[in-house]
């Protein structure tokens, strides 16, 4: 068991070292992001507390669709989780869905809940060139190197804000940890954060539907969900393969099980 653990760590780092070779061109840069990836995998082994630094910045380029290329400048914190989330989606492409799932020159609209810094939204972005992306993220810390990533993107709308089953709901979320791991609370103790329902969203910025809803759950899983949601009281999904979710023609009424399913998603 053991050996087969150490196989799986030198395929995880050789997978790392050819993204960086393939996705960093400039040396200095590609030198660095791997000066601190071996510092974090190290810390991880030795479970000794990270050492965080500055920022750094990376200049990217991505795969696109049809053997297309995407630009995009990033900054990472080191000793972070940054790199973790960094490697599981842009080089193992954890969020990638099926080909002829999703039509990757559709229009289409992503809604990512819990946007951290913005490695999903930069990912959907370079995946899907006609889409229009809402990154939302409460955190502050995430949230300013969040817009700071996307910046240069202009189909993504970073918002600081909560995704609540009502609308004009707000969440306290404490601060005092470091903000890759920060947690929501009832007892309003930290910083408040306006919360904004899908069906708000979908009239504040005059949305006819979403395709994807991206959400990260504080409490460990992510999920991504899918849909054409035909207006704020009538939605209907069906499972689809690769954790998406579609709507079918035929819509019941109701309200959003994507918002009532859960209390708030941070």
């Amino acid at each position: 068991m053991r050996l087969l653990a150490l196989g799986d760590k030198a395929r995880l780092y050789g997978y790392e070292l050819r993204f960086a070779r393939k996705a960093v061109p400039d040396p200095r840069q590609r030198w660095a992001l791997l000066r601190h990836t071996l510092a974090f995998h190290w810390q991880n082994a030795r479970r000794s507390s990270r050492r965080t630094g500055q920022p750094f910045d990376l200049a990217l380029t991505l795969a696109g669709p049809q053997n297309s290329t995407y630009a995009a400048n990033v900054q990472l914190r080191p000793g972070t989780g940054d790199l973790a989330i960094f490697y599981e989606i842009l080089a193992r492409e954890a969020y990638a869905v099926q080909e002829g799932v999703v039509d990757a020159d559709a229009p289409l609209t992503i809604v990512d809940a819990g946007a951290n810094i913005g490695m999903t939204a930069l990912y959907f972005a370079s995946r899907y060139p006609q889409a229009r992306i809402f990154a939302i993220e409460p955190n502050p810390d995430n949230f300013a190197l969040l817009k700071r990533n996307t910046a240069s993107e202009p189909r993504i709308t970073a918002l600081q804000a909560c995704v609540t089953p009502l609308p004009r709901q707000t969440v306290f979320i404490e601060t005092s940890g470091p903000a890759w791991g920060f947690r929501t609370n009832s007892a309003q103790r930290g910083v408040p954060v306006r919360g904004v329902s899908l069906a708000e969203l979908m009239d504040d910025y005059g949305l006819a539907r979403i395709d994807f809803e991206d959400r990260y759950r504080r409490r460990g899983t992510r999920r991504i969900r899918g849909g054409r949601v035909s207006n704020a009281r009538q939605r209907n999904r069906r499972r689809t393969p690769w954790r998406l979710h579609s709507c079918p023609p035929q819509s019941r009424s109701g309200g959003c099980r994507a918002e009532s399913a859960c209390q708030s998603v941070c």
